[in-house]
């Protein structure tokens, strides 16, 4: 009873409908952006260290954060278009690294030649996939 008296008080006086201040604001804008970017990679990580994970896997999965972030950035007030440049850089520096000069190719190699992955889409457009990732907005 007291608690519930309490709670109305606090309701009619404005104790728990406070406004944020702008930086409060500022930085759960920015923690809700940076979420954003990072939930394709993180769960890509975390699928990654499965059991049952190859290394054609690595190659999907690098699609699916490539994809993942080119759908976020295309929606117009998600994400700045600063930040979105910025990501989108380091993205395609690392997949040029990790996967279009790997002296063997393995991840793609891999990808290929998995026979689980036989039927998958992305082997039709193999050639495309580089110049995909290479375009400043994926």
């Amino acid at each position: 009873m007291f608690a519930a008296a309490y709670v109305s008080q606090g309701l009619e006086d404005g104790l728990f409908t406070r406004q944020c201040s702008r930086a409060t604001t500022t930085y759960i804008n920015k923690l809700g952006s940076y979420t954003s970017v990072m939930a394709p990679i993180a769960r890509s990580i975390k699928a990654l260290e499965g059991r049952a994970a190859n290394a054609a896997d690595v190659y999907v999965f690098w699609l699916a954060i490539a994809a993942s972030l080119q759908n976020l950035f295309s929606r117009d007030g998600d994400i700045d278009a600063e930040l979105a440049g910025k990501v989108t850089a380091i993205v395609n520096r690392r997949y040029k690294e990790f996967i279009d000069d790997s002296p063997t190719d393995i991840y793609f190699t891999a990808f290929f030649l998995d026979p689980r992955k036989s039927q998958h889409a992305m082997r039709n457009y193999a050639n495309y996939v580089g110049q995909v990732t290479t375009n400043p907005r994926f």
